[in-house]
């Protein structure tokens, strides 16, 4: 088993080129994809299986496709004020299903921010006050089904909200959240929160997004393991560009973010022929 978990953010149009638009880069990366008849897999079927009995049964090289945030880019187009209207996520992920002749359902995840005080305040400071945090989406999303919806904590101690869950108020670092209290305030209120958001459609969460990818031991070998009844997660994805394999530690998935591990489609290339180099 070799999945290449691939992280987005549909609020990042800072342009129209493939380094400068996470649209763009999708629409593309699919494209190859698609190329390389690598398959694209929902992520929560491929938690399941990988925990279960049926792991021994996952395919040698496959995608799984995430993005973070929860904007509402993710979910329908955006007349953006410089760059002209975006196809959102959804519609990109729906074109690669109907093209490559297989189920949409599942096949994008999102995690998103459950502070509705924290979204608003990140609307402001980082979005020019458009409402791209709005939650009205979620329960659409995830009954249409391309959209699973997912957790990336309370207010992702950003920057931008002006109290944030953590008991010294250390923004824009997740590891700081090293202590039982502060991280029950962050994992398990967030999937309270999006579980009632999303209680008519009869999903739950049970898959988290570290903010920024920043893990510590704490929450890898305490908090997750020891309070699973409470926060219901399931496996953790940090942002460590490697494989997920059969030997990965379920609370430090490792994923490939768009920007950052890789930031051409030449480069996104090479990450591929090593997904396929055992198969």
């Amino acid at each position: 088993m070799k999945v290449a978990v691939l992280a987005y953010h549909s609020q990042n149009v800072n342009g129209s080129t493939y380094a400068t638009n996470d649209h763009v880069a999708l629409a593309t990366d699919l494209s190859l994809i698609r190329r390389r008849g690598i398959p694209v897999l929902p992520l929560g079927d491929l938690v399941a299986a990988w925990l279960g009995p049926a792991r021994d049964q996952l395919p040698p090289a496959a995608v799984a496709l995430t993005c973070d945030d929860g904007t509402l880019l993710d979910w329908e187009p955006f007349d953006h004020p410089t760059e002209g209207t975006q196809t959102s996520f959804r519609e990109i992920v729906a074109t690669h299903a109907r093209e490559s002749a297989v189920s949409a359902k599942g096949m994008l995840t999102s995690f998103v921010i459950a502070s509705p005080d924290a979204r608003r305040e990140i609307d402001t400071g980082c979005y020019a006050g458009y409402p791209l945090s709005d939650e009205r989406w979620w329960a659409e999303a995830q009954r249409e089904g391309t959209i699973d919806i997912e957790n990336h904590s309370w207010d992702h101690v950003h920057a931008c909200v002006s109290v944030v869950a953590q008991s010294e108020q250390r923004k824009g670092d997740f590891a700081a959240i090293s202590t039982w209290q502060d991280a029950d305030l962050q994992i398990r209120r967030s999937a309270d929160y999006i579980d009632r958001a999303l209680s008519t459609t009869g999903h739950a969460t049970s898959l988290f997004a570290y903010p920024y990818g920043h893990v510590n031991r704490f929450l890898i070998d305490e908090y997750f393991p020891g309070c699973m009844s409470q926060h219901r997660v399931r496996a953790a994805f940090a942002d460590r560009p490697a494989f997920w394999t059969e030997e990965s530690h379920r609370y430090e998935i490792p994923r490939f973010v768009c920007g950052l591990a890789w930031r051409s489609p030449e480069e996104f290339s090479r990450i591929l022929d090593r997904a396929s180099a055992d198969r």
